[in-house]
C-alpha cells in the first residue's frame, strides 16, 4: 500500500512539476516577475516601507497563492476528464486526496519561498542603493526578520492551502453556506494587505522578528491537524459529490414558470445573442441564494467602514479608491484565465465554430466580464453613498467637500476603469505566447504589474497629496497621456487575442500531460 502511495505521488508531482521547468514560459514565471517586482519595490517603494512590512506583505502573497491554489484545484477537479479514472483506483479516498494535495504543497512550498526570497532581495537592492536609512536597515535585525518571516510563510502555507482545498466540499446543499467564511477570510486578508501598504510606525511594531516568531509558534502548533481535518471533510463530501457529478449538473436547477417563457423567447441575433451566452454564466452564480447572501454581507459591511472613514478626507478618498481597485484585478483575472478553461473543457472549439468573426466572440466575452464587474461596483458605490449619507444624518458632519470631491472620485472612476478595460484586452493578447515563448516575458511580468496598480497611481498619477489640493489641469494631463500609451497596447492584444486564441486548444492540460508522458518516455 505504502509502494502504491509512493507511485501515485510520483504521479501527482508529475502533473504539477512542469511548474517548475526551466523553459522560456518558466524563466519568464520565475526570474521575470521577482525582476519586475524588484525593480517596482525600488521605484515605488519609499523609505517608510521598512524590510519587514515588505517580508510582512510577500506573507499575505504567500497565503493568498496557498488559498487560491487550493480552491482552484478543487474547483478544476468538477471539469477533469480523468476524474471517474482517478475515483477508481484501488485506495482510499482520502488518500487520493492527501497524495494529490501533497503534490500541490511541493509546488507552493517552491512559490512561498521564491515570494521570500524576492522580499530579501527587494530589501538588499534598496539598501544597496541607499534607499533605506540606517533606522531602517540593520544587518543584524534584518537577518532575524527574515528568518522570522521564513518560519511564518512555512507555519500557514499547510492550513490556507487545506482551506481552499474544503472548497471541493462546499459545492451543494447546505455547505454552501460555508463559502460565507470562506469569502470573509479573503476579504480579511486583502484587508490587511491594504493595512500593511499604509507602512505605519504603529503597525511596524507588530511587525517584528519576536512576534513574528511567536505568530509562527501559534499557526505551526495547529497546522498539521487542521491541514488534516480540511482535506478529510473534502474527501468526505466532495468526493462523495465528485463521484455522481456530471458535466454541466451543478448548474441545474428547478425551473420556474417565468424561466420557461423566458427560454421559449428567441434570442436576439447577432452579437446580442452572443452577450447574452457569456453572461449566462455569471447570471446562475449570481442568483445563487448563498452568493446573495454573501454579497448583502459584505455590502453592508462596506456601508458601515466608508461611514466611518468619512470622518477624515485622506480616508474618505483613500477608502473610495479601495473600492475601485477589485474592478481592474479581478476582470483581468478572470479574462486571463477564461479562455484556457473554457479550452480544458472542450468548450473553446465549439465556441469558436460559432458563425461570428473572431473579433465579436471576444468582444462579447469581455462586454459580458464588465457588466458584471459594473454592477457589482455599482452596488459597492450605494454602499459607499449610503454608509457617508447615514453619517452625515447621525452626527451632523462628515469629509466630504461636496464638487470638489466629486471631481475627483469621477477622475479616479475613469482612472481605474481605463487602466482595467486596457489591461483587459491586452492580457487576451497572451494567446500568442504560446506562437512565440519570447513574448512569455512580455506577458508575464505586465500581468504581475497590476498588482502594484494602486501604488503606481498613488507615486505618478494622483498622489495622496492631491486629496487635499484637488484636482489639477496635470492630472487630466496624465490621464491623457496614459491613454495615449494604453489604447494602442490594448488594440494590439486585441489583434494578437483574435488571430491566435485557437492555440488555447493545443495547450490544454491534457495536451500538456501527453508532452511530458512523451518526453519522459523519449528519454
Amino acid at each position: 500500500m505504502r509502494r502504491s502511495r509512493d507511485r501515485l505521488l510520483e504521479l501527482e508531482w508529475g502533473r504539477v512539476r512542469h511548474w517548475l521547468s526551466l523553459d522560456a514560459r518558466g524563466m519568464a514565471l520565475w526570474f521575470g516577475i521577482p525582476l519586475v517586482l524588484v525593480a517596482a519595490g525600488v521605484h515605488l517603494l519609499d523609505a517608510s516601507a521598512t524590510p519587514r512590512s515588505v517580508f510582512a506583505i510577500g506573507a499575505v502573497f504567500s497565503v493568498l497563492s496557498a488559498l487560491l491554489f487550493g480552491a482552484g484545484q478543487a474547483m478544476m477537479l468538477w471539469e477533469n476528464p480523468f476524474r471517474i479514472w482517478w475515483l477508481s483506483m484501488p485506495l482510499p479516498r482520502e488518500k487520493l486526496l492527501e497524495t494529490k494535495a501533497a503534490a500541490g504543497l511541493r509546488l507552493l512550498a517552491a512559490v512561498s519561498l521564491a515570494i521570500w526570497l524576492t522580499c530579501l532581495a527587494s530589501s538588499l537592492v534598496r539598501q544597496g542603493l541607499g534607499k533605506l536609512g540606517p533606522e531602517a536597515f540593520a544587518w543584524g535585525t534584518f537577518s532575524l526578520d527574515s528568518l522570522a518571516y521564513l518560519l511564518l510563510y512555512a507555519a500557514l502555507l499547510p492550513i490556507f492551502y487545506g482551506i481552499g482545498w474544503s472548497m471541493l466540499g462546499m459545492y451543494t446543499g447546505r455547505r454552501l453556506w460555508l463559502l460565507l467564511p470562506m469569502i470573509l477570510a479573503f476579504a480579511l486578508l486583502v484587508a490587511v494587505l491594504s493595512a500593511i501598504g499604509e507602512f505605519s510606525l504603529e503597525l511596524d511594531r507588530w511587525l517584528q522578528a519576536d512576534r513574528v516568531a511567536l505568530y509562527a509558534l501559534a499557526a505551526a502548533l495547529p497546522a498539521k491537524p487542521s491541514y488534516r481535518v480540511l482535506l478529510r471533510f473534502a474527501a468526505r463530501h466532495g468526493l462523495r459529490d465528485l463521484a455522481v457529478y456530471r458535466s454541466g449538473s451543478l448548474g441545474n436547477k428547478t425551473q420556474t414558470a417565468a424561466e420557461k417563457r423566458e427560454q421559449r423567447v428567441a434570442a436576439p441575433p447577432g452579437f446580442a445573442s452572443l452577450y447574452a451566452l457569456e453572461s449566462s454564466r455569471y447570471r446562475y452564480f449570481l442568483g445563487m441564494k448563498p452568493v446573495r447572501v454573501i454579497a448583502s454581507i459584505l455590502f453592508l459591511g462596506y456601508a458601515v467602514l466608508s461611514g466611518a472613514m468619512s470622518l477624515r478626507h485622506e480616508d474618505l478618498i483613500g477608502i473610495f479608491q479601495l473600492t475601485l481597485m477589485p474592478t481592474v484585478l479581478v476582470p483581468c483575472i478572470v479574462i486571463l484565465t477564461l479562455n484556457q478553461l473554457e479550452a480544458n473543457k472542450k468548450r473553446l472549439s465549439w465556441w469558436l465554430c460559432f458563425p461570428y468573426s473572431r473579433s465579436k466572440l471576444l468582444l462579447a466575452r469581455m462586454a459580458a466580464v464588465w457588466a458584471v464587474a459594473a454592477k457589482l461596483l455599482a452596488g459597492a458605490l450605494l454602499a459607499y453613498a449610503l454608509g457617508v449619507a447615514a453619517v452625515r444624518l447621525m452626527l451632523g458632519k462628515t469629509e466630504f467637500r461636496g464638487w470638489d470631491d466629486m471631481t475627483t472620485m469621477i477622475y479616479l472612476l475613469a482612472l481605474y476603469l481605463g487602466i482595467g478595460v486596457a489591461l483587459g484586452f491586452i492580457m487576451l493578447g497572451q494567446a500568442a505566447a504560446y506562437r512565440s515563448r519570447a513574448l512569455n516575458w512580455v506577458f508575464v511580468p505586465l500581468s504581475s504589474l497590476g498588482y502594484f496598480l494602486p501604488m503606481i497611481v498613488t507615486q505618478w498619477i494622483y498622489p495622496e497629496q492631491a486629496y487635499e489640493s484637488g484636482l489639477a489641469p496635470v492630472h487630466w494631463l496624465r490621464l491623457a497621456l496614459l491613454a495615449v500609451v494604453l489604447v494602442p497596447l490594448a488594440i494590439c492584444g486585441f489583434r494578437l487575442g483574435t488571430r491566435w486564441v485557437h492555440l488555447y486548444l493545443l495547450n490544454t492540460q491534457e495536451d500538456l500531460a501527453r508532452r511530458r508522458q512523451s518526453r519522459v518516455v523519449g528519454k
